[in-house]
């Protein structure tokens, strides 16, 4: 606002003219993790550094020419490299791939664009795996996005990647996202059998004042699976459907049944319907799920959590640096799906 005091009235102002206010000052901002009370201690903190005349954000030079204040550059994250944090949750993370040793990860949370999966990539081949990943063309940047990596020697995705949203008009455009997977021979044939592999992110929980709104969130992100989920059947001609991912939602809420109600199968609740994939504050249960379209059920013949995460305590996390186990390396559990394609 050229450095005066921001034109809309923090206190007064409600959500929706919060939101869009900061839209129209930051377009690509996060709807979904900035919330508008962030947004109004943003311009109240913004009109007391105006107030105060702290306004010089200008770029100094020492006298040896180094910049000491005032970085305005914009730091390329191809460009950057991972803190120690970083390095050993990568370890971890690959630690437990390997051990899984699956033909297709389902992943949610992935961030930096196509920096992430590459990342992983490069550290799962260095002992002679061939897997790859979907290339879901995402710039880098913070935007929390799904992930499809898979075996090359053992499956090939066809048919281009599809989602539930639209990237101009959504940013959940990577989070429900589907991806048609054909099997392969020991020779590296195509062997006619397919399925499709839909991930998903769901809005996550939030307590208080939110838990409603969230709530509504994550309804509508069933729905727009739902409608999405018959087009991929269209696209990837196959009937096979697996949905996996993270519905921050428990067995009895809404939006797990509607989707039962659908006419996908809770492979969970038929496997391993009192186990769990999620700890929190010692109360257990199921956020992570799996679904499966009647064909695709019948050709699973198992499915379980791994506790590599949920039972062991945050003192085993990745911010731990004496610890690089592979345990803790998430705080949700992988479900594993024993799959024989026919």
């Amino acid at each position: 606002e050229g450095l005066q005091v921001a034109s809309i009235d923090a206190k007064k102002a409600d959500n929706d003219e919060l939101r869009a206010y900061f839209g129209e000052v930051l377009p690509d901002f996060d709807r979904e993790r900035v919330y508008p009370s962030d947004i109004r201690k943003l311009v109240q903190w913004y009109n007391i550094l105006i107030h105060a005349g702290i306004t010089d954000f200008s770029i100094e030079e020492a006298e040896d020419g180094d910049k000491v204040k005032g970085e305005s550059e914009k730091v390329k994250i191809e460009n950057m490299k991972p803190s120690p944090k970083q390095q050993v949750k990568t370890q971890k993370v690959v630690k437990a791939l390997h051990k899984m040793d699956a033909d297709i990860f389902a992943i949610c949370e992935m961030q930096q664009g196509d920096k992430a999966p590459l990342m992983l990539l490069a550290e799962l081949n260095k002992k002679g795996n061939q897997y790859d990943y979907v290339n879901l063309g995402l710039p880098n940047q913070d935007q929390i996005s799904g992930a499809f990596i898979y075996n090359k020697e053992r499956v090939r995705p066809y048919a281009e990647w599809l989602s539930a949203y639209s990237a101009a008009t959504s940013h959940y455009h990577t989070r429900l996202i589907a991806q048609g997977f054909e099997l392969l021979d020991q020779k590296g044939q195509p062997t006619g059998k397919k399925l499709i592999v839909n991930v998903n992110h769901f809005k996550s929980k939030r307590a208080g004042r939110q838990a409603y709104s969230t709530h509504m969130r994550r309804l509508a992100n069933t729905d727009s699976l739902l409608i999405m989920l018959p087009k991929a059947v269209e696209r990837f001609e196959d009937s096979d459907v697996l949905l996996l991912g993270d519905y921050n939602c428990y067995t009895q809420e809404t939006p797990i049944q509607k989707i039962v109600r659908a006419g996908y199968a809770d492979m969970l609740q038929a496997f391993c319907a009192q186990d769990y994939s999620y700890n929190y504050k010692g109360l257990v249960g199921y956020l992570d799920r799996c679904f499966a379209s009647p064909s695709m059920a019948e050709q699973i013949v198992r499915v379980m959590p791994w506790h590599v995460n949920t039972d062991w305590y945050y003192s085993h996390g990745a911010y731990k640096m004496r610890d690089k186990s592979l345990h803790r390396y998430a705080d949700h559990d992988p479900i594993i799906v024993d799959i024989k394609l026919k």
